[in-house]
């Protein structure tokens, strides 16, 4: 995934007032710069968004963010990544290896070239060091992967045995985001009936009767969110959105308490 398009989501998740979406289509964006202590924003990347003419924006502004740092994920005393494969090493192996182990996103693309080591033998371990290049968009940093060929022993590996009672969440909300998924909240609900007060600014591609449509929304049970650029699709044209319906008016960003996309399903005829 290009990830610029994270940090493009960052921008537009944070300002509710631009005139439509902040995408690649209408904007440049330079390469990150590493912010230095002292530069007077509490972020450690800048990058310069220049706006494209005729597309929407002119003009330029330089936002911050924080790239992911590695040095500071497996900081610590004894602390290191781990990676063990009873088969054949390869470098996308190893980035898979840390994305699915340790939650991350790395792509093969952002690291330096590193050499794989031969094994020999089973429990054969060597370190693997992965640098991120200097300008990756979403990472920053160096870690080393101790990396072992060879199926372990349960026993070896399973030190804990006594295991901790099983805890549930309170809220639903706190097995994920906090913000309400639109499209979860309304794949499946007809909005037919509401489809002559669902009205789209031809000027701006916005909701035109914005307060109405949040109070239309909150009858399938979204909570507040802000206006954005909408579209009036068939739903063949639309990949996941609800089959069963003739057409949707999709709101594919949306920040607040609202998740998108949000998908207003509705038929032509009542």
């Amino acid at each position: 995934m290009d990830g610029r398009l994270k940090v493009l989501q960052l921008v537009n998740d944070a300002n509710d007032h631009l005139r439509l979406p902040i995408t690649l289509d209408n904007v440049d964006m330079s390469l990150p710069v590493k912010k230095q202590d002292g530069a007077g924003v509490d972020r450690n990347t800048g990058v310069q968004l220049q706006g494209i003419p005729g597309m929407g924006y002119k003009g330029s502004v330089e936002v911050f963010y924080n790239r992911h740092d590695l040095d500071e994920l497996f900081g610590g005393a004894g602390v290191i990544a781990k990676a063990r494969t009873n088969g054949e090493i390869t470098a996308q192996w190893l980035i898979d290896q840390l994305n699915v182990k340790y939650g991350l996103y790395l792509e093969l693309a952002e690291v330096e070239d590193f050499v794989l080591p031969e094994f020999p033998s089973l429990e054969t371990t060597h370190p693997i060091e992965i640098v991120v290049k200097e300008h990756s968009w979403n990472w920053a940093g160096t870690v080393t992967v101790e990396t072992t060929f060879g199926n372990p022993l349960l026993e070896s590996v399973v030190i804990v045995r006594l295991l901790p009672v099983l805890v549930h969440p309170v809220d639903p909300k706190d097995l994920g985001s906090a913000r309400r998924s639109g499209y979860m909240t309304t794949w499946n609900f007809d909005f037919t009936a509401y489809k002559s007060e669902l009205l789209i600014d031809p000027r701006n591609g916005r909701w035109a009767n914005f307060n109405r449509v949040r109070e239309i929304g909150a009858l399938a049970g979204l909570p507040a969110w802000n206006n954005n650029g909408v579209q009036d699709m068939p739903t063949s044209a639309v990949p996941g959105s609800n089959t069963k319906f003739q057409r949707v008016m999709v709101q594919p960003y949306a920040s607040g308490s609202v998740l998108a996309p949000i998908m207003f399903h509705y038929d032509l005829n009542w």
